[in-house]
């Protein structure tokens, strides 16, 4: 999973497909300014985001050569002021043959201003790379002299050049000198003074390497001592912990001296452009503590103003500090729409829980309605639900007085009428519909599903309207809310209020989602799943999505692309093209799988036999590197092929840079028993073998059990990246070579994940995905149920140990694992981190046991993932991470949907029961007797 900022990057230039920025076409203002200053002998190219000036032939003066490192000058500048402070700048380099690169136009220059930039790279204009530290201060010099008047936001990666506002430097690598991660991305390295390669990180902060001197401040500016806490205001607030960052400013808890109370602090950095209006932060945030002193002054569902001040050039707004959760967590956490046993008794526990917040933020909502503020962008987020009851609104750097301020043209996705996302425009009906859209939300989260594909709304509120029983009222309540301001026909805001206080959100009808073995009465559930059979129409839905999907797949393709065979998430970018997890190896799985060796297209196939696959672009993994890519070549008829680039997995310097099956150790053993398995030599069971000595020397015995913990330094957990995924590589090991030690340490592996299964007092709710290596005890997190973090992966290796061998220990676990991964609905239908990997998992269950239940149990969760659908010209889509956009890996999006529901089609009818598609060795696993 991604951070929001990362997803925001490659959600800017497509509306259907994550794409790079590669993809966009810039405006000329930049590259008209560079053409009319450059002399002969230099050329312009385009890198990403950047144009790269540098000198081609004879040029005077003559150009040193360049180093890989030194120190580097860097210019920000605000948008509107990016041509002008080009031409200057531009010109000096030049002058002094210098190479520089600057960014492609003023847009791209907002962007990277803005507040959802990464804080590491933000503000970056322009970067000069002076050939010695000589010309390094020439330069610098000459710029601060020639950029006076001109401003941009401060680089947090940089020190500021002495007298100047807008010159900045620090030392870095001046080529992209990478050295490639198990997982597929890289980490910039420079070399220290002895030449050993050490980290260049762009972080948010100045870190100056350790055997260097600055040479304009040797010793530095003043620091606060290690260890003491930030004090603001002239020692009124003391900073405890932060909640929050963005290139914005960061969110602080703090200790208010002067009343012994804590408070909230919201920074704002100067010349931080907000919105397609590129409005500056400082500005929104004087703004918004001007309209919370408003509300607030006779609405309680504001958050309370408590004042504003200036530091260091950065502005804050102090508020009240109420504990609680905002509305987004507060109804995951509660809804039991997302739990096993789901009753009548927990959905009318939980409205009427829920009822009480809709109805105070209508009320908040008409108190700023009419006080002439329309507030622009409310969302889950910026509610918060106090631990002393009640609600707060917070975070209004989106509303506006009607008629003064301008539109800020900020959205989150799914909660604003479509009209106001397209005009960057919000008024008083689209806070109606992002009411509703919270309503909505609360009742199935699926908001972002919304706006991607808007006909999914009317979709999901029709199921839940036969699973939950929905009334009508409730139904024509939410159109009223959503549809009517869609056609400029808002209800009032207190016909709206009296209506969320009166209108049943059920009707007494039966609930279908109920499990029918619950007592109708009591609503207590049956203790082990019972569904009853999925609608008639869901088989026949699945296989006509299955079809739709194939051609989904091979229809949006771009095998004249060379950075990407299929739309993917944005780490197809970031990693590789090729690989299973995102790239086209996944996608070629799954085409073969469900339609045979002739569904793959021969011009897919050759576009990935064309690439090159080498050591410094392509790790040794399973799911993200070369292991995985040679299973595809093997399922394609390309033995040869795939034969070799395992042999070569197997002499990757990273091979043993990871343990887990994602992207280590026990995904490449893995694929080394399956090639031994499909009789391509004894070699790959000694490789596999090998691995797992490796994983037996490399393992930590802890108090729980054996783990291997991560570079970051925490104790992965599950499937993807912890123990349990290490675990079934052992089995399979055990299985293939009869060494009971192998057999022994996954097992033990397996119970160190079950030690942290999270319990809500006796109702079991998951795993963590992660825990942290100091202490591995029990931390606050959130519990999972999914195949690569929680239940659902656990459980692919705890039916398999049981398929072996009957344990009691063990088999304990296999009921409360099926009730948490045994529900219809959940935020995505991906297969990694969504439903179909939960449904994929009861598949397993139904292989290894024979019992029918867990097959219509799969069929059940299948309901949910067609919910998802996305229909277009190509066929059948799904989204991708957070359905921001679609994707076609196999991942987050169409192929492992399609993997699932291709299983899950043949289970019906194969008497041979399918096999799983997340690259398991079931050859070793025995099967009941039918």
């Amino acid at each position: 999973m991604h951070d929001w900022e990362l997803l925001n990057a490659y959600a800017r230039y497509h509306p259907r497909w994550f794409e790079s920025a590669d993809a966009y076409t810039p405006a000329t203002e930049h590259t008209e300014v560079f053409e009319k200053l450059a002399p002969p002998g230099w050329a312009l190219r385009r890198s990403g985001l950047w144009f790269v000036a540098e000198p081609s032939g004879d040029v005077a003066p003559t150009p040193a050569p360049a180093p890989e490192q030194g120190w580097k000058i860097h210019v920000a500048v605000r948008s509107q002021d990016s041509p002008a402070c080009l031409e200057r700048a531009a010109g000096c380099a030049l002058d002094a043959a210098v190479p520089f690169k600057f960014l492609l136009d003023a847009r791209t220059v907002a962007e990277v201003n803005g507040k959802l930039w990464p804080r590491g790279s933000s503000g970056k204009f322009m970067t000069f790379y002076p050939p010695d530290d000589g010309a390094f201060l020439r330069l610098g010099h000459l710029l601060t002299d020639e950029l006076r008047g001109f401003d941009g936001p401060y680089i947090l990666s940089d020190r500021r050049w002495p007298r100047s506002s807008c010159v900045y430097y620090r030392y870095g690598g001046f080529s992209a000198r990478a050295l490639l991660r198990p997982d597929g991305s890289r980490r910039f390295v420079i070399a220290d003074q002895r030449g050993a390669e050490v980290p260049d990180a762009r972080l948010p902060y100045w870190q100056l390497p350790e055997w260097l001197t600055d040479p304009l401040v040797p010793d530095g500016p003043p620091g606060r001592k290690t260890g003491t806490a930030p004090e603001l205001h002239d020692g009124r607030y003391r900073v405890t912990s932060a909640l929050n960052f963005s290139n914005r400013g960061g969110v602080y808890l703090a200790d208010d001296r002067s009343t012994g109370r804590f408070v909230v602090l919201k920074e704002a950095r100067p010349h931080i452009e907000v919105g397609p209006g590129r409005l500056d932060a400082v500005g929104l945030l004087e703004k918004e503590y001007r309209i919370l002193r408003d509300l607030s002054s006779d609405c309680e569902f504001y958050v309370r103003p408590l004042g504003l001040f200036e530091e260091g050039g950065h502005t804050f707004l102090v508020e009240e500090y109420l504990p609680g959760e905002h509305l987004g967590r507060h109804t995951i956490r509660k809804n039991p729409l997302y739990r096993a046993g789901l009753t009548r008794a927990a959905l009318d526990g939980y409205y009427a829980g829920v009822r009480p917040v809709w109805e105070r933020l209508a009320r908040a909502i008409g108190a700023a309605h009419r006080r002439g503020v329309v507030l622009g962008d409310l969302s889950f987020g910026n509610v918060i639900v106090p631990d002393s009851g009640g609600l707060r609104v917070i975070d209004l750097e989106c509303a506006v007085e009607e008629g003064v301020d301008p539109p800020v043209g900020l959205h989150t996705p799914g909660m604003a009428l479509p009209e106001a996302v397209r005009s960057g425009v919000a008024d008083r009906a689209n806070d109606l519909y992002a009411l509703g859209a919270v309503v909505f939300g609360s009742v199935v989260l699926a908001n972002a599903m919304t706006e991607l594909y808007a006909p999914s709304r009317r979709r999901f509120l029709t199921d839940l309207t036969g699973e939950l029983g929905l009334s009508g009222a409730f139904v024509e309540l939410l159109d009223a809310l959503m549809e009517r301001p869609e056609a400029g026909r808002a209800p009032d805001i207190d016909d709206v209020i009296a209506a969320l206080d009166t209108v049943p959100v059920m009707a007494p009808a039966p609930v279908r989602a109920l499990d029918p073995a619950s007592d109708p009465a009591t609503g207590h559930p049956a203790p082990h799943p019972s569904p009853g059979p999925p609608r008639h129409d869901t088989r026949e839905l699945a296989r006509e999505t299955r079809s739709a999907a194939l051609r989904y797949l091979e229809r949006t393709a771009t095998p004249e692309r060379e950075d990407r065979l299929f739309p993917a998430d944005p780490s197809v970018f970031e990693t590789n093209p090729l690989s299973v997890a995102y790239g086209a190896a996944g996608v070629l799985h799954t085409l073969h799988r469900a339609g045979g060796a002739d569904a793959v297209p021969p011009r897919l196939t050759a576009w990935m036999t064309a690439r090159s696959i080498t050591d410094d672009a392509y790790p040794p993994g399973l799911y993200l590197g070369q292991a995985g890519i040679a299973w595809v070549l093997r399922e394609l008829d390309r033995p040869e092929a795939a034969v070799e680039l395992l042999r070569r997995a197997g002499r990757h310097p990273l091979r043993d840079a990871s343990a887990d099956v994602l992207h280590g150790l026990a995904g490449y053993g893995t694929a080394c028993l399956r090639f031994w398995l499909d009789g391509f030599g004894e070699d790959f069971l000694d490789a596999a073998a090998r691995a797992g000595e490796r994983l037996a020397e490399t393992r930590v015995r802890g108090p729980r059990g054996p783990y291997w913990p991560d570079a970051e330094g925490n104790v992965p957990l599950g499937y993807a990246a912890g123990g349990s995924g290490i675990a079934l590589f052992l089995l399979c090991l055990s299985q293939a070579t009869h060494d009971e030690r192998a057999y022994a340490l996954g097992h033990s592996a397996l119970e160190h994940d079950l030690t942290y299964a999270v319990r809500h007092g006796t109702e079991f709710e998951g795993f963590p995905a992660m825990v942290p290596l100091e202490t591995e005890a029990d931390t606050a997190i959130v519990p999972r149920c999914y195949w690569d973090f929680g239940s659902a992966g656990i459980l692919t290796t705890l039916i398999r140990y049981l398929a072996v061998r009957p344990d009691d220990g063990l088999g304990r676990w296999l009921d409360p694992l099926v009730e948490n991964v045994h529900h219809k609905y959940a935020v995505l239908p991906q297969f990694f981190h969504g439903l179909s990997g939960m449904g994929n998992a009861l598949l397993d269950v139904w292989r290894f046991t024979g019992d029918p239940r867990y097959r219509e149990a799969a069929w059940k969760v299948a309901e949910g993932v067609l919910l998802f659908r996305v229909d277009s010209t190509e066929g059948t889509g799904f989204p991708g991470e957070q359905a921001l956009r679609e994707s076609a890996d196999f991942a987050t999006g169409t192929a492992g949907v399609v993997a699932f529901l291709d299983r899950l089609i043949r289970a019906d009818t194969d008497p041979d029961p399918a096999q799983s598609p997340d690259f398991v060795v079931d050859d070793l696993i025995p099967l009941p007797a039918h």
